[in-house]
């Protein structure tokens, strides 16, 4: 997690969030042409399917790449309307049978002219899967954030399909913009095969460290207040780089003696410390891509830079884990000869065990390390590695107003338009139940390898109603399961504070409270059960 909204990658929550039913717009059921098995590809020659689009008011053209068939989207405002977005999109049931279980990838290529700047960062031009899952969950899987003019591009997202998915619906066109866009080869495939788990074990694990995200200075009088908190556990961001090379180096050599610093003044105040390489190597694309999985170069150097950090810090008293990286992303293929999200993480781990046997490491899955990432994980094979798993779910409650006023109606008292826990949001019922299910396949994987998992990122803004209690619930779940954790943040952004007041809604402008907010008095209850850190090996 970033520390200014403004920095946050645009694809990043667009898809857990309420994609609302347009006016107008009905489903109709159609059929795929298999590409082969498993792979499905929208065939618009299919008179059916064709007839299926120009009812609901679009065409099929021949304007596609090199004279293929696409379909072509038109949004305007209706004149006398008050709405300053249009909404125009096609809406296609997908018979998700032969996707249960695997990781699957939506892709599509997209033109667009005079699309105006949609009124959220996960709007605009839309190739999406829709699905719902047991329970009411829903999951949006697309790469939002386009618009205005632009020639064919790709668009792809990635995500897994639980085993319990209901159903789902292919989504294309445009969402709270106008213009029009062109939309051709929409593909949806199998990139990862589901896994049959071993039956599930008796699993004895119980939590035993409790703390937060860093602050981003080492600042002795943060440590201590820490310390005054019981907080054991310090997940530690080497945060805030420009991708270039040459900046990266004089950037990481910063980061060097910021950790040191960090470490020592942990080991003072008896927290132990993750050290998490929060900002990668290349940077990311605009959909939120990790360049480094595309480029051998850049592996090389972030190989070459966690040697580094596992020749200098091994020994010291206060390291518990290195967190090689912060939440992954990958929307297509690796290259010939380049790792992917999942090899590249491997063979860093292999690197570091040549240096460091003792310490251990914290592995992150695909997909900004969310539940589902667990889907279809497999273990590794190497001694010492902890499970990370990043819970921001329901999205259009813990991060609503984070983004321009995503999940705040606007132009209204935001206190009439917050969504508050427990309740309805986005859709569904959202209580500690769900809060639960959301967490399924993790538990799942836990039970089916008897291997640890850390809750490194989970929190909700403040402003947000019932905070305190989703904390609580959240955590308790954790607890339940024997999980460690770290909350997202101290001192960092203001909408993450404890610090500060709930309410009211503001981006920009955070006010201290006076005496602990109900938000602060749920960490500190969970936190008064630690014990100070003391260093822990693998051995042990």
């Amino acid at each position: 997690m970033f520390l200014s909204p403004m920095l946050k990658p645009t694809s990043m929550l667009h898809h857990k969030h309420l994609y609302r039913i347009l006016n107008g717009i009905f489903s109709v059921w159609i059929s795929f042409l298999a590409l082969y098995a498993g792979d499905f590809l929208l065939d618009l020659k299919d008179p059916e399917i064709r007839a299926a689009i120009e009812k609901q008011g679009a065409e099929v053209v021949s304007e596609g790449p090199g004279g293929k068939a696409a379909i072509k989207v038109v949004s305007s405002v209706e004149p006398g309307s008050l709405s300053t977005s249009g909404d125009k999109m096609v809406i296609l049931p997908f018979d998700l049978t032969s996707f249960k279980g695997a990781k699957i990838e939506i892709s599509g290529k997209v033109r667009g002219e005079n699309i105006s700047r949609p009124g959220h960062v996960y709007t605009g031009v839309k190739v999406q899967l829709h699905v719902l899952e047991a329970g009411g969950q829903q999951n949006w899987i697309d790469q939002g954030g386009s618009y205005g003019t632009f020639d064919w591009k790709d668009l792809s997202a990635r995500a897994g399909i639980p085993q319990d998915a209901l159903s789902a619906t292919l989504a294309l066109g445009l969402q709270e913009c106008t213009g029009t866009v062109w939309i051709s080869d929409v593909e949806v495939r199998r990139v990862e095969k589901a896994v049959v788990r071993p039956a599930p074990k008796e699993v004895n694990a119980s939590t035993k460290l409790r703390g937060v995200m860093s602050p981003l200075n080492v600042d002795s009088g943060d440590f201590q207040d820490l310390k005054a908190w019981k907080v054991n556990l310090v997940r530690w961001q080497m945060f805030g780089v420009n991708e270039h090379l040459a900046d990266f180096e004089e950037w990481f050599a910063q980061q060097l003696v910021k950790i040191q610093g960090a470490l020592d003044l942990a080991e003072a105040n008896g927290i132990g410390i993750i050290i998490d390489f929060h900002f990668l190597p290349g940077g990311r694309e605009e959909n939120g891509d990790a360049r480094l999985f595309y480029d051998p170069q850049l592996q090389e150097q972030f190989v070459g830079y966690w040697e580094e950090i596992a020749r200098r810090f091994k020994d010291h008293p206060a390291l518990y884990a290195y967190d090689l990286m912060n939440e992954p992303v990958q929307r297509r293929e690796s290259p010939e000869g380049v790792d992917n999200w999942y090899g590249l993480q491997v063979r860093t781990a292999q690197a570091v065990r040549k240096i460091d046997p003792k310490t251990f490491i914290t592995f992150e899955t695909d997909e900004w390390c969310n539940p589902n990432g667990y889907l279809t994980l497999e273990p590794l094979d190497l001694p010492g590695i902890i499970y990370q798993v990043h819970s921001y779910w329901p999205g259009g409650y813990t991060h609503q107003g984070i983004f321009t006023d995503q999940g705040i109606a606007k132009d209204v008292d935001s206190k009439e338009s917050l969504a508050a826990y427990p309740g309805m949001i986005s859709g569904q019922y959202v209580d500690k139940a769900a809060l639960r299910k959301s967490l399924q396949p993790v538990r799942d994987f836990q039970l089916a390898y008897d291997v640890p998992i850390y809750a490194g990122e989970f929190s909700v803004v403040r402003w947000a109603p019932g905070g305190a209690q989703f904390l609580d619930d959240l955590i308790s779940i954790f607890e339940e399961y024997g999980w460690d954790w770290t909350y997202h943040a101290f001192r960092e952004y203001g909408g993450w504070s404890v610090e500060h007041e709930n309410l009211p809604y503001d981006r920009d402008h955070h006010v201290k409270a006076a005496k602990p907010m109900d938000r602060q008095e749920v960490l500190m209850k969970w936190f008064r059960k630690n014990q100070p850190y003391t260093k822990t090996k693998i051995s042990e």
